[in-house]
């Protein structure tokens, strides 16, 4: 009787463990002020740099994903602007697959230990491409 008990428990004990994911991105979540530097080039050797400042906000989607919104909604082929939905580790690093599915773009970010957001976003191709570098500050 003692064994079968020892045994309930310890399944009981598995499950929760399994079925009690942290929530890691509600940390996270809140109203943040954006600067976005945006740097384009082309194969011409021609550049160009813009800042954009924007009131924005992080929502949690789920226990590891987030919406974060650090500008107006514009989509271009070289630059993302407006909203992703990056997943979040443990450790406050993002990773957004969607953004990398082409094969000619590449994501970086994370949250620092003071709750700092910098994320890079970058397109290449042969004739040019781009960078937005955005960094968010929760207020």
């Amino acid at each position: 009787m003692l064994a079968k008990l020892r045994f309930l428990v310890l399944v009981l004990f598995t499950l929760f463990l399994f079925c009690c994911k942290k929530d890691i991105a509600k940390q996270y979540t809140g109203n943040y002020y954006f600067t976005t530097t945006v740097s384009w080039w082309n194969g011409l050797g021609q550049s160009a740099d813009s800042t954009i400042s924007y009131y924005g906000s992080i929502k949690a989607d789920s226990k590891t994903t987030l919406t974060i919104e650090f500008g107006p909604n514009s989509n271009t082929n070289l630059f993302n602007y407006g909203t992703i939905h990056p997943t979040i580790d443990n450790n406050g690093n993002l990773s957004y697959q969607e953004w990398l599915d082409d094969g000619h773009k590449s994501f970086s970010g994370s949250f620092n230990e003071n709750g700092y957001l910098n994320i890079t976003m970058a397109t290449h191709y042969l004739e040019g491409g781009g960078d937005n570098k955005i960094h968010g500050v929760k207020y």
